[in-house]
This record gives C-alpha cells, structure tokens and sequence, in this order.
C-alpha cells in the first residue's frame, strides 16, 4: 500500500513539474509581429494587433513603449529610450496592462500620432510586454509588437537605398552542400523590406535552381548578413549563383544584385582515386622488377631458413 501511494505521489510530482516547464515557454504570441505605417507630419492613424495566450494559465501583461534599432549585422535588436523624437511621442497603445485567460485572444489598439515638426524617414518603435503577478512564470523577454514609422511629406524625401556590399562563397565547394553569404547595405532613411531569391545557374546559363529565401528587412544605415545553404547539390560542375530581391510581395518583379562563380569538385574523393591510379600505374610499370624482388626474398628466407 505504501508503495502504490509512492508512486503515486512520484507520478503527481513529474506531472506538476512537466506543467512548470511548460509555463516557463513563450506561450503569449503576437500576430502580426509587426506594423508597417506611413504618415505624414501632423497626421493620426489606428491600428491593432491581437495577443493570443497559449497556456492554461491566466496571463497579466504591463505595456511599455520603448524605441529600438538594429545592432548587429545578424538583425538583433536592442530596445531603447531615445533622446530625440522618442517613440513614446508618435505610439500610444490601448491599454497599460492586459488580462488574458487561458486561450484567450484581445484585439490591442494602438494609435499613431505624428508630431507636426517630426523628421522624414523610419522611426521604428515597440510595444513591449511584461509578465506581472502570477504570471511572471511566462517568459517575455523582450517580446512585443514592432511598429515601423515612415515619415513623408511634400518637401521630405524619403528613400531605402539597397545596394550588395559583399556576396561570398567558397571558390571550390566539396559537393552535397554549397554556403552561401551574403551582405546588403541600406544607405536610405528609412527601411527596406524585400522578398529574397537565390539562383543557380550552370555555366551554360541553364537555370538548374530557384530556391526562395524569405523576407528580409534592412534598417536605414545598417548592413544585414544573410546566411543560405544549398543543399543537394550536384556531383561537380561550374555554376554561378546570384541574388534576387523584389521590395513587392504581389506579382514581384525580381532583380539581380550580385552574383558569384564558383566550382563544385569533390577534391578528397578525386584524391583517394589518384592515389589508387598511381598504385595501378606502378604495379603495371613496374611488375617484373616487384616479382624478380618477391622471388629474390622468397630464395633468400630459403637460404637462412637451411
């Protein structure tokens, strides 16, 4: 009896400490991630996203605004307060804190105001999510609603400037997998989103690939290295590989900014059956000379062993 209740005390304890584990995951979800919006100096716009708590616990999050900028050519962010036209200026949420039951969603209003001597180019905000209370055990680090500004007006020009600063891959590739880097600078004032490609080519021209690598956003003055593997590849050959990028995501028109050579040969294989030819081309070459030395050992063992 005292044994059954063991287990059975055993079994309640790995079900609460499985439930922690999961309530210590990213159950609280945005969508969309992120809110593009274009206005002019003076001029207000609503908008919303919906906040969705996953787990079966109750969730109680604090709002705050914070501004934000690219850091790192790996696309991390850092979240800021700024000095000059702080985004707690131009994004109002809703609500300063929210209640979620389990499974609940809520629609999340925010409200874009923009000054009337605000600058012309990308002011980039978010709204970001605390967990309070009993909820602290959720984790939202860092985690909220990013809200993309792109100030214009009649005597404001605005502009994403995107040009490829660097497009590498190795010179010689060993086959099965090719790595491909790739860096895209954005000298504009305001960001540049873009539908990404990357084809491949043979050295006749022959398109023998078109792989989509997603969407990818570049804040204004930052630089934004992309990393891609092809996978598969052929056995050896010569090909070119280039990158296509579409700012239109319906019927997107590609364009080709950079594009590289670049040879697939398996050189340790190709290695290993020169070493074999080579011992094929001595055995043949030099037969007589090996069995007249076999036989000369072989007479020799004869003698010492009389």
């Amino acid at each position: 009896m005292k044994k059954r209740f063991f287990l059975f005390a055993l079994l309640l304890f790995f079900l609460s400490f499985s439930s922690a584990l999961a309530a210590s995951d990213t159950s609280v979800v945005i969508q969309p991630a992120k809110i593009e919006i274009t206005a002019s100096p003076d001029q207000k716009l609503s908008r919303s996203f919906s906040v969705i708590n996953r787990s079966n616990f109750f969730v109680k999050l604090k709002l705050t605004v914070k501004d934000y900028k690219q850091v790192s050519e790996d696309g991390k962010l850092e979240f800021y307060d700024a000095k000059n036209e702080q985004a707690s200026l131009w994004l109002v949420p809703q609500y300063l804190e929210i209640g979620l039951k389990p499974l609940e969603t809520k629609t999340v209003g925010i409200v874009v105001d923009v000054p009337k001597d605000f600058s012309g180019g990308g002011h980039y905000g978010a709204i970001l999510f605390q967990s309070v209370g009993n909820s602290e055990n959720i984790n939202t680090n860092n985690f909220g609603e990013l809200v993309l500004l792109t100030v214009t007006g009649s005597n404001i020009k605005t502009s994403a400037t995107i040009r490829s600063v660097d497009f590498s891959t190795g010179l010689i590739q060993q086959g099965k997998t090719a790595d491909f880097n790739f860096k895209i600078k954005n000298d504009g004032n305001t960001h540049f989103d873009a539908q990404a490609k990357l084809v491949v080519k043979d050295w006749l021209g022959k398109e023998i690939g078109n792989y989509n690598i997603g969407s990818l956003t570049v804040y204004p003055k930052t630089s934004r290295l992309f990393k891609w593997r092809w996978n598969n590849t052929p056995f050896m050959g010569i090909y070119k590989a280039e990158v296509l990028l579409s700012n239109s995501t319906v019927n997107a028109q590609f364009t080709s900014i950079d594009g590289k050579w670049f040879i697939i040969f398996p050189w340790q294989m190709a290695v290993l059956f020169l070493l074999l030819a080579l011992a094929i081309f001595a055995l043949v070459k030099y037969r007589k000379n090996i069995v007249s030395l076999t036989k000369s050992l072989f007479n020799l063992k004869l003698i010492i062993g009389a």
